[in-house]
């Protein structure tokens, strides 16, 4: 968690809105109305990053494991199967609207924020 809020929000805080990694890439997080740096809308944006592509999937097989007392293993297998493709198509779709489109992802809406180039 130390490490979490150090990366993803102290140093874009110091940086005006980028980690070490956009820094490299010439990237700044910032609010859409204003096209300036907002420490809100930062940490807004990286929570639901962060709830939508990780504690979700990670929260689903955690039920689906725990259901394995009440459900035959082989059923409980099926079942993380089709979670993992699921998810796996969630991730896929998701890059190739990135790489594809030019329209906001569910974190981007939720936090009025995006990404400018830094190159002048």
């Amino acid at each position: 968690v130390i490490l979490f809020i150090a990366y993803f929000i102290v140093i874009p805080t110091l940086n005006q809105g980028s980690t070490l990694m956009e820094l490299f890439f010439h990237l700044k997080v910032v609010r859409n109305d204003t096209l300036e740096f907002s420490v809100i809308h930062l940490v807004l944006r990286k929570l639901c990053f962060i709830i939508y592509y990780l504690f979700i999937p990670i929260g689903i097989c955690y039920i689906l494991i725990h259901l394995s007392s009440f459900i035959d293993i082989q059923r409980i297998f099926i079942y993380i199967a089709i979670f993992i493709v699921g998810v796996g198509t969630n991730y896929f779709y998701s890059l190739i609207k990135i790489l594809a489109t030019s329209k906001p992802m569910l974190y981007e809406k939720i936090s009025h924020t995006t990404y400018i180039s830094t190159i002048q």
